[in-house]
């Protein structure tokens, strides 16, 4: 449902992971990171979208969020260790912090609070639920 504050965080994750395969962090680095960080953030970005629409069945949204909330760690894992060996995880330039590069590093978290926070809601509807079942 586009009313339920979980959308909204799934939305936000969803774009949060779109900018991500997009920016210049991934693109900029070399074929593993790209290529790991690609074959881990599209799926990533799918499911997220997927779980949008899946609101009439809140026990496997919610089970979709967490695959997708896997999905992000890999591949943060992945494109944060694959930077981490050519040495260009670092944000400081001569100018100072580059900022825009210090975003892109922190999109893939950003996303992944999202959908923590769009699990939690999913969770206290499926107990809400349940609980006015009880009370029939």
């Amino acid at each position: 449902m586009i009313q339920r504050i979980q959308t909204v965080y799934l939305a936000v994750a969803a774009i949060a992971l779109a900018i991500l395969l997009f920016s210049d962090a991934v693109h900029g680095s070399g074929p593993p990171a790209r290529w790991g960080t690609l074959l881990l953030g599209i799926p990533a970005w799918g499911g997220a979208v997927a779980a949008i629409f899946m609101y009439k069945d809140r026990h496997r949204q919610r089970r979709l969020i967490v695959a997708v909330q896997v999905s992000t760690i890999l591949a943060v894992v992945v494109l944060y260790a694959s930077l981490f060996i050519q040495g260009a995880l670092s944000v400081r330039t001569m100018a100072g912090v580059d900022v825009m590069r210090l975003v892109e590093l922190m999109l893939p978290l950003a996303a992944y609070l999202c959908l923590l926070l769009a699990r939690r809601g999913v969770t206290r509807d499926i107990r809400l639920v349940e609980s006015m079942d009880r009370i029939r």
